[in-house]
Formats: C-alpha cells, sequence, structure tokens
C-alpha cells in the first residue's frame, strides 16, 4: 500500500476525477502555527474584480462586476464550465465523469446557488470534498497571513519557474530546480520560525 500526502487547490478535483481508478480521500485542516492554534483557518489565495479608477467606463464595469458575482453570474459560469468540461473529456478521451467544481464563491446566495446546481450533482468523491470546502469557506485568510506559511515566496517561486520555461531563460529542469531551492528556504525559515514560537 501506497500513502502520499499532498496539498492541491480545489481547481485539481475534475483532474482526478478523470481517472477513477485513483484512491484518494480526505480533507484536511492546514497546519497553522503555534500563536494560531485551535484556529480553523483556511489558505485562501484567490483574485477580486477591479474597476481601473482612469476609465470612463465605470458603470457599466460595475454592472459586469456585480452580474459575475452574484448566483446568477455563477449559475451562467457553471452551466458553461460544465458544458466545456464533457467537451474536453471527449476531445482527451478521458475515462471517469467529467465534473466543473470550481472553488466556492464567498457570496452566500451565490455559494448555496452552486451547491444546490452543480456541487451538489458530483460524483460521491468530490461531493464530499466538495462539501468540506463549503464549511471552509468561513475560515478564509489571505495567503501571506497564513501564520507566515511562505505563502507568497511558494506561489513566486512556482509562477517564476513557469514564465522562465516558458520563455527560454531557463530549461524546465533548470527553473524546477531553483524554484525548489527558493520554496525550501522559506519553509526552512517559516519551521524554525514555529518552533521557536514567533511565527
Amino acid at each position: 500500500m501506497t500513502v502520499h500526502t499532498t496539498v492541491s487547490p480545489p481547481c485539481t478535483r475534475p483532474d482526478a476525477a478523470a481517472f477513477p481508478d485513483l484512491d484518494y480521500d480526505g480533507t484536511a485542516i492546514m497546519p497553522v502555527s503555534a500563536r494560531m492554534e485551535g484556529q480553523n483557518v483556511n489558505w485562501a489565495c484567490d483574485w477580486s474584480f477591479v474597476i481601473d479608477p482612469n476609465t470612463d467606463k465605470v458603470e457599466p464595469a460595475w454592472t459586469f462586476v456585480k452580474f459575475a458575482i452574484s448566483p446568477e453570474g455563477f449559475e451562467a459560469r457553471g452551466t458553461q464550465g460544465i458544458a466545456l468540461a464533457k467537451q474536453d473529456w471527449e476531445r482527451q478521451q478521458l475515462p471517469g465523469e467529467p465534473i466543473y467544481a470550481p472553488p466556492p464563491p464567498a457570496y452566500r446566495p451565490a455559494r448555496e446557488r452552486m451547491q444546490e446546481l452543480f456541487y451538489s450533482q458530483l460524483p460521491d468523491r468530490q461531493r464530499k470534498m466538495k462539501e468540506s470546502e463549503l464549511d471552509a469557506v468561513a475560515w478564509a485568510q489571505g495567503c501571506g497571513n497564513l501564520g507566515g506559511m511562505a505563502a507568497s515566496e511558494i506561489w513566486t517561486a512556482m509562477a517564476e519557474s513557469w514564465e522562465f520555461a516558458l520563455t527560454d531563460q531557463a530549461t524546465p529542469e533548470a527553473a524546477l530546480t531553483q524554484a525548489a531551492s527558493d520554496v525550501q528556504k522559506a519553509l526552512d525559515t517559516f519551521w524554525e520560525q514555529v518552533d521557536s514560537g514567533s511565527a
């Protein structure tokens, strides 16, 4: 028996669903530093809509943002998302059942709409994991606030390695080697802080 532990974001659910023989299960709470002990924390690195303060199209932009975060906006996103997932499954001839399981919206009415129309329709394993995410939405803290969890360093190293390899500034192997070194240094510093109680 092989046991492996990994931290993966919700966006990887469809990848796992494509391989029904893959034996995985379970969602654990992220570890936190001593000063946050006992707190439920969700490492939330996400995105936001912004409106350029220099634009002369503030009203159309605001109309779009309001729709995009509304229950109706997420329903439209979900409807299109599952249609694209089915096309992708067919194109790649993937096994398993095509699913669409984006991260839960922070806005409760939109989250409830996604649960009703989409998350509740997921295969059993993905549905249970998605339900645990729904519980964790209220625990959200920004990446850089998770007890000094080296979040920004990890994300930066990942993004830079991708960019360097993509633009031929480094080979993929060299880019990943550098990223691993940078991330390890950040993690070593973090765990030193945890061990000393200063994190």
